[in-house]
């Protein structure tokens, strides 16, 4: 699929205005195998993830190098897009090491991105009352 997605990224498919860049993500959308009810959706709604043009494709890079595939499991996809689209990677970072001071190892936290992606969206202060939280509720790390 990655290759895939270089091909659809090239500059002859239409950029420029966000409607130009809507309707040119919703096409790599499509060729990725999202389905044309959730596209239409998106191709009407105000959501920044499909309107920009070189994040989009850095955001769709980075989640279908997370082995996330419409295909599979499309609620997760577009979830995962628009965390990974709303985030920067430094922020990502630093979410991450908000669970790692809290005990997980990083390949849990991914493991938990990709059962929930948008766990990610949390602020630090929801995380750690969420595992105290559990914790006293008798859950273990």
């Amino acid at each position: 699929k990655s290759s895939k997605f270089e091909t659809l990224c090239h500059s002859s498919l239409p950029q420029g205005s966000a409607i130009q860049n809507k309707i040119r993500n919703v096409l790599v959308l499509r060729e990725f195998g999202v389905p044309q009810k959730v596209l239409f959706s998106m191709l009407i709604s105000n959501l920044h993830t499909i309107c920009g043009k070189e994040k989009f494709e850095d955001s769709i890079k980075k989640v279908v190098g997370m082995g996330f595939d419409p295909t599979q499991s499309l609620s997760k996809f577009v979830q995962a897009l628009h965390a990974v689209y709303q985030l920067s990677d430094k922020t990502i970072q630093e979410k991450v090491n908000v669970y790692q001071r809290l005990g997980f190892v990083e390949g849990d936290v991914w493991a938990m991105f990709k059962k929930w992606p948008c766990f990610l969206s949390f602020s630090e202060i929801n995380i750690s009352n969420s595992i105290e939280t559990f914790l006293e509720l008798g859950f273990s790390r």
